[in-house]
């Protein structure tokens, strides 16, 4: 989220939200230790996969030993991993940025090389088709409230990430912008593997929200030191004016509400 935002601010904030998170701790309670294991993984091989953009062979290194990693914690959490490089993949041949091209084809390569030789031995059809889930079903709205405990605190939070998503946009920092968005979009996309007749717990997806909606959400985080301006209006009578700044004052409203409701969920 530091990187993301650019601010440690929202590195803190970020961390709070995620530490505390209701679903993280449901996680706990039954022992998911290899998904929170990939979960936290993600977000150290994506900051791997920006910092290699920028041309460090160093760190596209360490994005496919992390994406290796990701393969032995949890198959679920090395598909979301997979379908953010894929969509990165994309996103720089739209972008024709030949630096971050080539990093991403040279990671996505490694990491298909590594699940096909694995899983594909391994246990491509336990992906496919998991014994524990003879039924693809359908994915419910409700899951997605059991998730977080709380429909107002998933409001907030998604206004709030939509406002993030719209300051990296305006800020121009579009390989942050794009990587936090696919990893949103793909975590939800791959809840309705169903349709394909897929039997797997897709609902185990939505946990991949987390990390990215609170990475979002604290975008805004940053700009409480400028949404109110003091001013000394110098005349026979001094006075100070103060100017609230609305556009930046109510999005960091809405993040500072999240911090304060995560932890009571």
């Amino acid at each position: 989220s530091r990187k993301v935002a650019g601010s440690p601010i929202a590195g803190l904030a970020a961390s709070l939200i995620v530490a505390s998170f209701p679903g993280h701790h449901k996680m706990l309670w039954w022992g998911a230790y290899p998904n929170l294991l990939g979960l936290a993984l993600i977000p150290v091989a994506l900051l791997a996969l920006l910092e290699s953009q920028m041309g460090n062979l160093r760190y596209l290194c360490l994005a496919i030993i992390l994406g290796a990693l990701l393969l032995t914690a949890h198959h679920l959490t090395f598909i979301v991993y997979l379908a953010i490089l894929i969509i990165a993949t994309l996103a720089s041949m739209v972008a024709r940025d030949k630096k971050s091209l080539k990093a991403n084809i040279l990671t996505l390569a490694a990491i298909l090389a590594l699940f096909m030789s694995y899983w594909y031995v391994a246990g491509l059809a336990y992906i496919l088709q998991n014994p524990a889930t003879l039924e693809p079903g359908a994915f419910a709205v409700e899951s997605m409230f059991w998730l977080v405990e709380s429909p107002l605190l998933l409001c907030l939070a998604v206004v709030a990430a939509i406002a993030g998503l719209a300051q990296l946009f305006f800020w121009r920092r579009f390989k942050e912008f794009t990587l936090t968005l696919g990893w949103l979009t793909v975590s939800l996309l791959l809840t309705q593997v169903y349709y394909f007749g897929i039997s797997i717990d897709s609902e185990r997806f939505l946990f991949s929200i987390v990390i990215p909606l609170s990475i979002l959400t604290s975008v805004p985080l940053p700009h409480i030191r400028h949404c109110v301006k003091i001013s000394k209006v110098i005349e026979e009578n001094p006075i100070y004016e103060v100017v609230i700044q609305l556009e930046k004052a109510l999005p960091v409203m809405l993040v500072l509400i999240v911090l304060l409701m995560t932890p009571i969920q």
